[in-house]
Formats: structure tokens, C-alpha cells, sequence
């Protein structure tokens, strides 16, 4: 019947969207995502966990930033396919 199921807040957008058809809307979405080395997150020691939250805490440092070589290659893919994609950042945890 189309329902769209009660969890799919996306659907509230259609009629914002019919209201403002003559605009061109403009979307912010996020996709995370993790790296593994094996079965554990990139960055994170063998046998353990990292460090509590601080200097790798959104990317902040360098030395404290897993995979970036790999996001970087993404966005350079994204753009090259035409996606209009604006940035990247690292979140709360290695990986």
C-alpha cells in the first residue's frame, strides 16, 4: 500500500517537498563508518582498546588520525564521479 514503515522519518519530507517544488533543496547527510584491520578497528592495539577519548576525539592531530590516506581516496572518488561532496572528518574513535 506504500505505507511507508514508521521508522522512516525521510518520509515527512514529501510534503515540505511538494510545498517547495519550485526550489532547489539542498541535503546535509552524514555517513559514518569504520575501518577493521582483521577483526578489530584500525588504530585500536591488539588484545585491547585505545586510550580514552582526547586527541584522536574528531580528528584532531595528525598522529592521532587512522585511515585518513583511505578517506581521502573516497572523497577524491566521490568528486570524480560528480557527487557534490563538501568535506570529511573523523569522529569519536579511531578507525
Amino acid at each position: 500500500d506504500m505505507t511507508p514503515h514508521e521508522s522512516n522519518t525521510r518520509a515527512a519530507l514529501r510534503p515540505v517537498a511538494e510545498q517547495f517544488a519550485g526550489q532547489a533543496p539542498i541535503f546535509g547527510i552524514e555517513q559514518e563508518y569504520t575501518f577493521f584491520d582483521g577483526h578489530r578497528p584500525l588504530g585500536f592495539p591488539e588484545g585491547g582498546f585505545p586510550a580514552a577519548q582526547g586527541g584522536y576525539y574528531c580528528g584532531v592531530g595528525a598522529d592521532e588520525i587512522f585511515g585518513r590516506e583511505i578517506v581521502e581516496k573516497h572523497l577524491d572518488n566521490c568528486l570524480a564521479a560528480g557527487l557534490g561532496i563538501s568535506g570529511i572528518n573523523a569522529e569519536v574513535m579511531p578507525g
